[in-house]
């Protein structure tokens, strides 16, 4: 692995609440990497030059906001505007010194096949990337299935797979939580696509049911396990825990420290 990180989650632009935030992070022994989830609307460039300085002991990914914006929608002026915002988020992972930017897609309408979906997105996702630049990587994630009126996209890593192969500089960010919530099998994905994950969000989950909870709880991923497989195939890059209450991420941020000390 590159490096072994934790989620920084930007939803406030009290500098304050975010240095107790970084501090808290500090204390996780051989921190490698940040992830700076950056959902705040009003976040400035000068608040990232800012942030910059807060977290130099580390390597920097993005995670884009996602909140409300969708590049799949039946509604144009909606696609394009989610685009000027993620445009915008490029310019925020450019001032941070960011190695990888992970979006969604969106939801996507009931009435929208995949097939239609991958047909309206693929023209944003090649525009994001000609603005990238190969500056830095920029990654897809699968998200949890889900029912209702809309859904999100891509869901499955076969969904990905299909946009890859029209947009072959896109890589792509596995969610492992969300493999399980979608009973869908990410092994297969490792061993065929190695080179084209950009980084790993890992957490606890059922499959079927819930995530994003952590290890010292009943749940169907084997940390010792999971850590392991990674090391066999061979998978080089981020690893990142998206682990929800402080508890749960102190207490899995140990357990995986044991897990490398064991190597």
């Amino acid at each position: 692995m590159k490096s072994f990180g934790l989620f920084l989650n930007v939803i406030t632009t009290n500098r304050a609440e975010i240095e107790k935030r970084i501090s808290f992070l500090g204390n996780m022994e051989n921190l490698g990497h940040v992830e700076v989830w950056l959902e705040h609307t009003y976040w400035s460039e000068d608040d990232s030059r800012w942030l910059k300085e807060k977290l130099k002991k580390y390597e920097v990914l993005v995670h884009a906001p996602f909140i409300n914006l969708s590049f799949v929608t039946a509604h144009e002026q909606i696609n394009i505007a989610s685009l000027n915002e993620l445009k915008r988020t490029c310019d925020h992972t450019r001032i941070l010194g960011g190695k990888v930017m992970t979006l969604h897609a969106g939801r996507r309408p009931f009435y929208i096949s995949d097939v239609k979906a991958r047909k309206i997105a693929v023209p944003y996702l090649q525009n994001l990337l000609d603005y990238v630049g190969g500056e830095f990587e920029l990654a897809i994630e699968n998200l949890p299935a889900s029912s209702g009126t809309s859904f999100g996209y891509p869901v499955t890593l076969d969904e990905f797979e299909k946009m890859a192969m029209e947009v072959p500089r896109l890589n792509v960010t596995v969610d492992i939580g969300h493999c399980l919530q979608n009973n869908d099998a990410y092994e297969p994905f490792f061993e065929k696509y190695p080179t084209k994950i950009s980084d790993i969000h890992v957490h606890n989950g059922f499959k079927k049911g819930t995530a994003h909870f952590g290890f010292g709880q009943p749940g169907d991923l084997n940390l010792r396990e999971f850590v392991l497989y990674l090391e066999k195939v061979g998978y080089a890059n981020y690893f990142t825990f998206e682990i929800l209450g402080d508890g749960d991420i102190e207490d899995s941020w140990r357990r995986l420290q044991e897990i490398i000390k064991e190597q």
